[in-house]
């Protein structure tokens, strides 16, 4: 298979990073190997050929902006870095986009071009007409996220998700752990289940859902992404 074959010195290198990572958690001195940085096909491509020339599985990879309100796309891939990449630890990161499912918006760095943008700032107004936030429903979407998995896809995942939240302050720490706690009422899921069902047609209405703009941006060659191979 394609995936099973270096394509280049860039392959090479990721593969033997991965072995180096490996020895040293053989030895005791790290827990686990993983993978992130990449879009998702190389992320999964890259699985697929650890496993292939390493005849051993990475123990996590992680993805960003691809488990969230506007961009689920990891969804589809999470059974396929299961059975093809081995991978049981699938790390999810970013459920606000970057800034992009919040009520003040992205920063001005923030890669999504401005029609995105502007359908997040109506989601954002549609979630104030119900007295909740965005960003409480997008917290909430990723908390779920296992469970989300299951109904996009019909498949839940075989392994334990871990979602990572970045927070700038005191005051998100504290409505991200009320949000967590909140999500143990059934009639909390119930609202919520509105909220993100809306909210989602409202990306899928006006032709964002699983936009990608890292992907766009690899397209037009004005940015080149690159990936790491991290221990933690």
């Amino acid at each position: 298979m394609a995936e099973d074959n270096c394509r280049g010195e860039g392959d090479e290198k990721i593969v033997q990073a991965a072995a180096a990572l490996f020895k040293l958690k053989d030895e005791g001195t790290i827990r686990n190997v993983g993978i992130s940085g990449y879009p998702l096909p190389t992320l999964l491509r890259l699985s697929i050929l650890i496993k292939s020339k390493l005849n051993r599985p990475l123990d996590a990879v992680m993805s960003f902006s691809h488990s969230n309100l506007q961009n689920y796309s990891l969804a589809e891939y999470t059974s396929l870095f299961e059975d093809r990449g081995g991978v049981d630890h699938i790390i999810t990161a970013s459920p606000l986009n970057m800034g992009l499912l919040t009520e003040k918006g992205p920063p001005d760095w923030h890669p999504s071009p401005q029609g995105l943008r502007e359908t997040a700032m109506r989601a954002a107004k549609l979630c104030r007409e119900r007295n909740t936030t965005l960003m409480r429903v997008a917290e909430e979407f990723s908390l779920r996220w296992e469970e989300m998995v299951h109904r996009l896809t019909g498949r839940s995942p075989r392994g334990m998700s871990t979602v990572v939240v970045g927070l700038s302050n005191p005051k998100e720490v504290h409505e991200v752990v009320d949000v967590y706690m909140t999500l143990r009422s059934d009639a909390a899921k119930t609202l919520h289940d509105r909220d993100v069902s809306d909210v989602m047609e409202l990306f899928s209405r006006e032709g964002w859902s699983n936009y990608n703009w890292t992907e766009q941006l690899l397209l037009t060659g004005s940015e080149r992404v690159h990936g790491i191979v991290p221990c933690y």
